[in-house]
């Protein structure tokens, strides 16, 4: 049995010439990426996976809330800083 590199499999190839990259610059892409070589791509493409997973799992819903709850309270914070500052300059200028 034949293992093929991502590089040598024909639904890659047929995905990035579907969506308009030529293969010789997706070739090019995938070997310019220094000392990693192909690996690089096999790590960020594990790296996707596992985002993925844990973005559509209950936890990635929890990460997913608990990062808008800090946004917006860092939101509210910088509102209520500049309007600290605000008022300061407004004080400090005499207006």
């Amino acid at each position: 049995m034949k293992i093929l590199l991502p590089t040598q499999c024909l639904a890659t190839q047929c995905l990035a010439t579907r969506f308009g990259v030529a293969w010789d610059r997706y070739l090019d892409a995938v070997h310019n990426l220094g000392g990693a070589g192909s690996g690089a791509a096999v790590g960020c493409g594990a790296l996707a996976l596992l985002l993925g997973l844990i973005f559509i799992s209950p936890v990635g819903a929890l990460l997913i809330k608990t990062l808008g709850w800090l946004v917006t309270i860092l939101g509210v914070l910088m509102i209520m800083m500049g309007i600290v500052v605000w008022i300061s300059e407004s004080r400090h200028h005499g207006g």
